[in-house]
Formats: C-alpha cells, structure tokens, sequence
C-alpha cells in the first residue's frame, strides 16, 4: 500500500530524467495534484484549521514517493496520516517536513478518519445488506463533532503545557492508549484470521510478541523504530519508573484485544468484500495500529523517564490519533450514503 521513506527528498538531488523537472524535482505526473473534498460534517473549532493547500502538498510528496499518484483512498486514509504521524513522532528529525501546523495537521486527520469510516460502511452494507450497522445510523450534527473535539483538547493543551504538566498527561493517558491498541491489535488479527470467503491474506503482514510488541511488513510508519527499545523496557523494567508504568500494560491489552476480535467476529465482518476492497481494509488498518502503537511507545517513555519535550511530542500525536478516531467513528455510523467521496481534481 503505502511507500513512506524518509529518502524521498533524495529525489531532489538527482538529475532532472530520474526526478521529471529539473527546476522543483517533482515528477511530471505528481505536479499541480489538488485533492477535491466534498461535503462533509464541519463546524468551526479553533484546534482544528482548514488547510487545502497543504493537503495537496501531502498528496504531491506521497506521488513523489510512489513515483505516480497514489490510489485516493489509499493517499487519504494511508499516505497522508501516515506522513504526518512519522513527522510528529520522529526522534531524528527524519520525518518528512510537511509545513503544517497542528490545527491543520488535526484537520487532514480529521478527514481522513471521517471518509475513512465513510467508505467502511459503504463497503460492509454493500456485502452485508442485512448487517446490524447497515439498519442504524447517525447523522454526525454540531454536537457530535464538537464532542470528538472536546476530547482532543487535553491532549493539544499537553503539547504547550510546562514540564510538570505535559509529563502528568503522558501518564495519564496511558491505561487509554493501551486499550485503543489492544483492540485494534484483535481487531487486525481477527480479520487477518478470517477473511472474505476465497479470499487471502497476506501471512506476515502483522506479527505480535508481548505487550506492545508488533511487527509489521512491510513497515510502513518508519518512526516506529525510534521507539522499538521501548517493549524491552516494558518487559523488564530497569527503574521503578518503568515497573509503575509497566504494571497492568499487559492485561488492559489483552483484554481490549479480546474486545476487538468479538466485534469484528460478530457485529462487524469483512464476508463479501472484494479482494482490492479487503486488500485496502487491512493496509490501513496494519497503519492505524503501527500509528498507536508509537504513540502508546513514546507517551510511555516520556512519563518513565519524565521526558517533558517527547511528553510534548507524544501529546501532539495523541491529539492526531484522538482526532483521527473519532472522526473514523462518525463517518462509520453516518447512515447517508450519497457515494461521494474525496477525488483527484
């Protein structure tokens, strides 16, 4: 699904016949992409800033990574969230530089989650007419959006906070984001485990060991690496600090885990989607769960270690996963169904 590298800017060294023009670097077919987004659910929110502009950027630089225009679901549930999570929670620096601000990071989430969650249910009722959620709905209204935001908003007063107070809410956070990977954790395996009838699924796209303890191919959030000491510590803490915070990681996993496998195993199903559909489905969600799962990595280093700079980092990328959920949610339950969703202009 997804090539995010953090080399793609190497394209700007080379020779204009590798890259397509000489003067921006840009391959012919990814200049001048602009991404048209149509009606959706939006009621003015100071944490979240409407920013077109930089979202045909990111759709420009995830086409210079693939080296042509990338599939709009796939750019818009997958390469553009993608892009801005490995910005925000990168250690080096290594982090494509999007230029965007965080209400306008929020906002590009915020679409994300909502067609996402959109295109979801249009895909389950279309294989499962008789399905729980193809005869219930609600209709998104200004209440249930700024409910969704109301709860990122800690998190984005995190990102500004003094030391002590960015510190505290990486701790206080910790039992919530645990239980967001676990159940997407079960969630992932479950419909790995049990695909559309004839259907595959790839072997080794998702591998779990311990607590907060995946794998995944291809990797496709490279900022995950930055944290992947972090189980380690997590299994044998070398503090008293890491032993507080590793105590009950496991069984809010395990449990949450269980949760996802039971919904995905009874009120929600993948049986009768197509192969590109199911393909698409399981591409996103393996990049959901790599994008919580650093999250959850870095917010537990950050309170460990009393880190207030990552607690600051880590709660911007809370802020976007909150956002990013929530709005999933919304167009998930959004019962109308007019067919429209985000294209290439």
């Amino acid at each position: 699904m997804r090539r995010i590298t953090r080399g793609w800017v190497a394209c700007l060294l080379v020779v204009a016949v590798a890259c397509g023009d000489s003067a921006t670097g840009v391959p012919e077919g990814c200049r001048d992409l602009e991404v048209r987004v149509p009606d959706h659910p939006f009621f003015e929110d100071a944490i979240l800033r409407p920013a077109p502009e930089g979202l045909n950027r990111l759709a420009e630089r995830a086409c210079i990574d693939a080296g042509e225009p990338v599939e709009i679901n796939h750019f818009l549930f997958g390469d553009a969230p993608g892009l801005l999570f490995d910005e925000m929670l990168s250690r080096t620096g290594g982090g494509v530089a999007t230029g965007l601000a965080l209400e306008e990071r929020l906002w590009v989430l915020y679409l994300s989650g909502y067609f996402g969650g959109v295109w979801l249910r249009g895909e389950i009722v279309d294989a499962q007419p008789e399905s729980l959620i193809a005869g219930f709905g609600v209709v998104p209204d200004r209440q249930t959006f700024l409910e969704n935001t109301a709860d990122v908003r800690p998190a984005v007063a995190a990102v500004t906070a003094n030391d002590a107070d960015a510190v505290a809410y990486a701790r206080s956070v910790r039992d919530d984001l645990v239980d967001s990977f676990g159940y997407n954790k079960g969630y992932l395996l479950q419909i790995l485990e049990d695909p559309p009838v004839g259907l595959t699924s790839p072997p080794n796209l998702l591998r779990c060991f311990g607590p907060l303890d995946c794998r995944y191919d291809p990797l496709t959030l490279p900022a995950l690496l930055d944290y992947e000491h972090v189980p380690g510590l997590i299994a044998n803490p070398p503090t008293a600090a890491w032993a507080e915070l590793a105590d009950g990681i496991a069984r809010i996993q395990d449990d949450a885990e269980v949760r996802g496998r039971g919904v995905w195993s009874a009120g929600l199903s993948v049986q009768g989607f197509s192969q590109p559909s199911y393909e698409l489905l399981l591409d996103v969600s393996a990049a959901f769960l790599e994008a919580v799962q650093a999250v959850t990595l870095a917010d537990l280093e950050a309170a460990a270690e009393s880190d207030a700079a990552l607690a600051r980092q880590s709660a911007a990328a809370d802020a976007g996963f909150r956002i990013w959920i929530g709005s999933y949610t919304m167009g998930l339950l959004d019962p109308r169904d007019d067919g429209s969703l985000p294209s290439y202009e």
